[in-house]
């Protein structure tokens, strides 16, 4: 007998995307100026992750000290929920603080973790 396969219900998957630290040191020149590289690829995961997962329930975490900075990359998709934590502590507090917002509005949610690239990565060439 051939087992059934199994299929999450797409109402129950949840993504997380990971905003990462903003780094000065980690900056593009372009012209007269240069900017923090991370907040664009920030907004193409959020995009990306869109495509898949309703934005409702989609969830970063920002450091308090780096939410504004992000705002505009998070216009775009209104929906996404924001948890704001004092300082960035590393990707565990994000993932952990993310579970927890997701948890409490559906305990049986599928959860899928989606990282940020960071400058040199593959959405970089």
């Amino acid at each position: 007998m051939i087992a059934a396969k199994t299929a999450y219900p797409p109402s129950r998957l949840w993504g997380i995307v990971l905003a990462n630290r903003v780094d000065e040191r980690r900056r593009v020149s372009v012209g007269r100026g240069s900017y923090p590289h991370d907040k664009g690829l920030f907004r193409q995961t959020l995009e990306h992750a869109s495509r898949l997962i309703p934005e409702e329930r989609l969830v970063t975490v920002l450091a308090r000290s780096h939410a504004a900075y992000y705002d505009d990359a998070l216009a775009a998709l209104p929906g996404v929920q924001r948890v704001v934590q004092p300082a960035y502590r590393g990707s565990a507090p994000e993932i952990f603080l993310a579970v927890l917002k997701i948890g409490y509005q559906d305990p049986d949610a599928t959860v899928v973790v989606l990282p940020s690239p960071t400058v040199g990565s593959v959405y970089d060439s």
